[in-house]
């Protein structure tokens, strides 16, 4: 399976102070086997090997107070200020401004896919006051450690359960707390899992692989496969 590549953005948040409106960059390993948490999230397109040099955007480490957050190269979400007054935008892959909420996500080649569904009702903040976009599988939290799939709530006994939850439907529908949907692969990437099935706006569940993921409302959003396959 191709994999994309979300590699930690910590040592270039640390040199921030000494960028003067350039790119900030930093060479972090990709090589297999890694075992730290925090070097390597996930998966786009192909794997790499050997070193990566991992340039983030001079405004994006400095993190502008109205900024939701912004998407690293890979495309991989990093939350920005916790309560934004008054959140306003946040920065695309390329580093560019964008107006209002990610409405959308990356695909497996980086290009960017429209979401049809309102971004201010599929995201969501977490407990800590941090938006993430319902489209994120998984992201970095300020501190440049990867945060694992967190969904705006679940379904239970046919009832949507409202609020910041981490955990993993088994094949029969069953919310499983506090195990998140993800995993590390053969080259030590951590990987989001695929879901085993689905509920309906009724809290009827339908089983078979799919992608995608629940707005705060409870409302399935089917989406490809980001990670392709």
């Amino acid at each position: 399976m191709r994999k994309v590549c979300l590699l930690a953005a910590l040592g270039a948040l640390a040199a921030a102070s000494a960028a003067n409106a350039q790119p900030v960059c930093v060479q972090s390993p990709s090589t297999a086997g890694t075992t730290t948490a925090g070097t390597i999230l996930g998966v786009i397109a192909n794997a790499v090997t050997g070193t990566t040099t991992n340039c983030v955007p001079w405004d994006q480490v400095q993190q502008r107070s109205n900024a939701y957050g912004w998407y690293d190269q890979y495309g991989v979400w990093h939350v920005g200020t916790a309560n934004p007054q008054p959140p306003q935008g946040y920065y695309d892959r390329s580093g560019r401004w964008v107006q209002g909420y990610p409405s959308g996500y990356y695909d497996r080649n980086g290009n960017w896919v429209a979401s049809s569904s309102d971004p201010a009702r599929t995201g969501y903040y977490d407990s800590n006051g941090y938006w993430v976009p319902g489209t994120a599988y998984g992201y970095y939290g300020t501190n440049g450690q990867p945060v694992p799939p967190t969904y705006a709530g679940y379904w239970s006994n046919g009832r949507w359960i409202s609020g910041s939850a981490v955990g993993h439907y088994d094949s029969r529908g069953r919310w499983v707390a506090g195990t998140p949907a993800w995993h590390r692969d053969r080259n030590g990437n951590w990987v989001p899992d695929a879901q085993p099935g689905y509920y309906d706006s009724r809290g009827r569940w339908h089983r078979g692989t799919t992608w995608g993921y629940y707005d705060a409302q409870g409302n399935w959003v089917a989406t490809a496969n980001p990670y392709g396959g």
